[in-house]
């Protein structure tokens, strides 16, 4: 909550008034830097704080789009409390490399992959945005499915049918094309992984 980073401004200010009011009592050296040395920064923590927001956010911003305003309001409110914190009560914080950086981003691809999955089941329901398929004909679809419940079995073809009749409908369109990103940018990254990072390489400049 916003109350979190409250806090964190608040004991920033806490910082400075002892500093002002206990400095000059202080008799040694080691009680002086014990006072002066300001809390360390936890980047990591901070990070896994916003990535927790976001990745909360997205799951069900979906059905509840209020959610995206208040990630909004809440990412501002941890991006000036952060840096007010970092500039003016904490120490150097240590450094970190781009890993903590891509992982983050990863978790994200995670997070969109689950919304757009719960938009696509949710606004692909008919009964729910009152909408039906106007713009594509699923009967060549299912004909696609009949032809497939041979190979992989009349349960799993009824789900593939159910996802298809869902992801053409007008509603949940977006939230499909968004789904079929993801799965395609990661369908590439364990082909890549398995192929090998040098005949990958190859296969794309082949393709150019």
């Amino acid at each position: 909550s916003i109350s979190t980073e409250a806090v964190a401004a608040v004991m920033v200010l806490w910082f400075k008034l002892s500093c002002w009011c206990f400095g000059p009592k202080k008799k040694t050296w080691k009680e002086m830097k014990a006072l002066y040395t300001p809390p360390e920064f936890e980047l990591a923590l901070r990070q896994a704080s916003q990535l927790s927001a976001v990745c909360a956010a997205l799951l069900y911003s979906s059905c509840l789009p209020i959610l995206n305003l208040i990630l909004a309001v809440r990412l501002l409110a941890m991006y000036w409390t952060s840096k007010f914190e970092l500039l003016r009560g904490s120490s150097v914080p240590k450094r970190f490399s781009h890993v903590l950086a891509l992982s983050a981003t990863r978790w994200v691809q995670v997070a969109v992959f689950f919304h757009s999955a719960l938009a696509v089941w949710v606004f692909g329901d008919a009964q729910i945005t009152g909408t039906r398929n106007i713009f594509f004909d699923t009967s060549e679809a299912s004909s696609y499915v009949a032809e497939a419940s041979k190979i992989l079995g009349n349960q799993l073809a009824l789900v593939v049918k159910i996802v298809v009749e869902k992801a053409l409908t007008p509603a949940a369109m977006p939230n499909a094309f968004v789904l079929a990103l993801v799965v395609t940018k990661w369908s590439l990254g364990l082909f890549s992984f398995l192929l090998g990072e040098a005949e990958w390489q190859q296969l794309i400049a082949a393709c150019q």
